[in-house]
């Protein structure tokens, strides 16, 4: 399916909008009803296509009040799933239907295969189900009139409908055409079509599928595409110190600032390539189950020009730029941060003049190693033969120093947590509690040892063609039980 898109008032609730075949595929629009939950609880919206020969169970809706959206968000964070990379489950925000009367959708389906969709008699059904705190509650399921392409393709008759109506409360169907408000189990005044019976109970799918083997726990090892010189293993781990040279470190990664500037540009020097680079690293390092990210290390810098004061400021501010720009790109945990203060670079600066061959280098190096006062070191320095040496000092060494984002990212190899996810999933399989086990196998869904039990998982709880395509990758990769999966729907 693709993205779903909320119509302003007017737009006609649980509908077949179109049906056409494009090419190799079979395209249908539709709509469903805006229903809104109450603050704390969150609505299932479970469409489905029923034809004459066939059902297609399409990926469940979640619509989810202010209280209860907010309450996921915290339950998700609290379990550690965003800190490790694992995305947040998809919803409709309550509050932004609220000012609608129908939520379109399009699927796309191959024609080889969903040929049946195009037979006259296709009907959208819905069931629907509200759950807050303490219960969940099954609400009354509907059907659609069947599609009809005749009527669709006429103008909608709007006479004794009022176009502004809206939405009140948790929202039912808007009116329109020979339609009656019918009063469903959750007390909301529904629209049921004359003469036409809108109750209805979805088929469910076969229930005997082979329940999936336990995976073995897999042996922590650092993975070969996690091996870069930025990505360091704890025990490696030391706190930056004022007198490291960081210059020395020839695979540190580095953003650069402008003059007495703390905003992060992108587009100056090679901050682009280098912020890239960055977040690839940490998002591949939280993404993969075997590893967590203990520690990420950014020292921020400031060259040598100007107050020492002043310069510490830009330095500490540079630093926690970067950070932030990591945080919103990744949404990364505050407390993994550590953010270092280098102050003015001189261990830098004195490293980059022993390297470099200019006119006074040799007094640069001697004030460098006796003067203690910063402030008075720098006037010494800018005094050299008439301002020649400084001059050089600042066209060739001090634009380096101006960046924060000498940055090392430490972790530990974790627990096979993807192994232990799957496991508990298929203890629960084996209770029939399918929808639990779906939400412990979707965070961990591109692993391999996962898409057989995926696949039944998906297929138990509506979404058939999905957990059909998942059984038949694990069959492909040589899964027995998925091979005889595949085989009993087939002969279904």
């Amino acid at each position: 399916m693709l993205c779903v898109v909320l119509l302003p008032f007017g737009g006609m609730a649980q509908e077949i909008k179109d049906v056409q075949r494009e090419g190799d595929t079979v395209v249908v629009a539709y709509e469903l009803p805006a229903y809104r939950p109450a603050s704390d609880r969150v609505l299932t919206l479970k469409p489905a296509l029923c034809g004459a020969t066939d059902t297609l169970y399409l990926e469940p809706l979640l619509v989810r009040g202010k209280r209860n959206a907010l309450a996921a968000h915290r339950e998700f964070v609290l379990s550690g799933q965003k800190r490790k990379g694992f995305r947040e489950q998809e919803y409709i925000k309550a509050r932004a239907i609220e000012q609608h009367a129908a939520v379109a959708d399009t699927l796309r389906m191959p024609a080889g295969d969903f040929a049946w969709l195009l037979q006259p008699g296709l009907t959208l059904c819905l069931e629907r189900e509200e759950e807050g705190c303490c219960r969940v509650e099954q609400l009354t399921g509907r059907c659609s009139e069947p599609y009809n392409p005749a009527r669709a393709a006429a103008p909608a008759d709007t006479s004794g409908v009022s176009g502004d109506s809206g939405i009140s409360g948790t929202s039912g169907d808007s009116g329109g055409e020979g339609r009656s408000g019918v009063a469903g189990e959750d007390g909301v005044a529904e629209q049921g079509v004359q003469g036409y019976d809108t109750t209805v109970v979805l088929p469910p799918p076969p229930a005997r599928l082979v329940s999936p083997r336990r995976v073995m726990p897999v042996t922590p090892t650092a993975p070969e595409r996690l091996k870069s010189p930025v990505l360091h293993r704890m025990d490696e781990y030391k706190p930056y110190a004022s007198t490291q040279v960081l210059s020395r470190d020839s695979d540190a990664l580095y953003v650069h600032f402008g003059l007495d500037k703390v905003n992060l540009v992108r587009n100056y020097m090679n901050n682009a390539v280098t912020l890239d680079s960055i977040v690839y690293l940490i998002d591949q390092l939280m993404q993969d189950t075997l590893t967590e990210v203990q520690v990420i290390q950014i020292v921020g810098l400031a060259s040598i020009e100007g107050r020492v004061g002043h310069n510490e400021w830009l330095a500490g501010e540079r630093g926690n730029a970067l950070k932030e720009y990591i945080k919103q790109e990744l949404g990364v945990a505050d407390s993994l941060f550590e953010v270092g203060n280098g102050g003015e670079a001189w261990p830098e600066m004195r490293w980059q003049t022993a390297r470099s061959q200019f006119r006074g280098k040799q007094d640069v190096l001697n004030i460098i190693d006796t003067v203690a006062d910063l402030d008075k070191r720098e006037a010494m320095i800018r005094a050299l033969n008439e301002g020649i040496t400084y001059k050089y000092i600042r066209q060739n060494l001090l634009r380096e120093q101006r960046n924060s984002g000498y940055i090392r990212v430490f972790y530990d190899l974790a627990p096979d947590a993807a192994g232990r996810a799957i496991n508990r999933a298929l203890e629960l399989m084996q209770e029939r509690e399918y929808e639990e086990a779906l939400q412990l196998l979707l965070p961990v869904e591109d692993d391999p040892r996962a898409q057989n039990a995926l696949g039944v998982a998906l297929y138990m709880t509506g979404r058939r063609e999905e957990g059909i395509r998942r059984m038949q990758r694990a069959a492909e990769a040589g899964d027995e039980e998925a091979k005889r999966n595949m085989e009993r729907i087939k002969k279904q």
